[in-house]
């Protein structure tokens, strides 16, 4: 496990947060978190607050603008893979059923965070492409360390070019992709700041 992926008292944010299993698998790997910000909108999910670190929960969808949106929740076991997007095609998504949600603007929540160095996590399926992008025009990429991301572009019905275009824009903004031992590459690909 490389040591800059463990850069010592992180700010630790997650977008997707679900029960909170991130932060927790990312304490147990030995990261040092100062303070953790979780957003995860599904108000059914239970996320327990035995962190060992300060925790705050936001019940919001991080988005690139404020408001309400849609909300579609799965109907697999834990309501694993809920999301904003009525065009994922995975997750047994209930269309016919969504609940509304508070939107955060997630780029201009993170530009007033003056916390250093920050951890981002997102597992939002889907959301990932619109809140990088978000992030990017803001020019707040460059405030984060290290970016842990899942990519769901065959559950949108991306083409492939979606995720090369995003991983692109990351390495143009200074990331470059890291071999990472916290989280498996199927379920979050690590990017650090150079």
């Amino acid at each position: 496990m490389g040591a800059e992926e463990f850069l010592d008292q992180v700010t630790f944010v997650d977008v997707g947060a679900y029960t909170g299993d991130s932060l927790r698998r990312y304490v147990q790997m030995g990261g040092w978190v100062r303070h953790a910000h979780l957003f995860e909108p599904n108000p059914d999910l239970r996320i327990k607050r035995d962190f060992g670190c300060p925790v705050t929960i936001y019940r919001k969808a991080a988005w690139t603008s404020s408001g309400y949106r849609p909300f579609y929740i799965s109907r697999l076991y834990a309501a694993a893979g809920s999301t904003l997007l009525p065009e994922k095609n995975t997750g047994d998504i209930d269309l016919d059923n969504p609940i509304q949600v508070e939107c955060i603007n997630f780029p201009a929540w993170l530009s007033q965070l003056d916390d250093r160095p920050l951890v981002l996590k997102v597992n939002a399926e889907g959301t990932e492409y619109k809140l990088t992008n978000g992030l990017a025009r803001a020019g707040v990429l460059s405030n984060l360390s290290v970016i842990y991301m899942s990519l769901h572009a065959e559950k949108l019905g991306l083409p492939a070019s979606a995720d090369i275009a995003l991983t692109s824009l990351l390495e143009g903004n200074g990331f470059r992709p890291h071999p990472s031992k916290v989280y498996s590459p199927v379920y979050c690909e690590t990017w650090i700041a150079t």
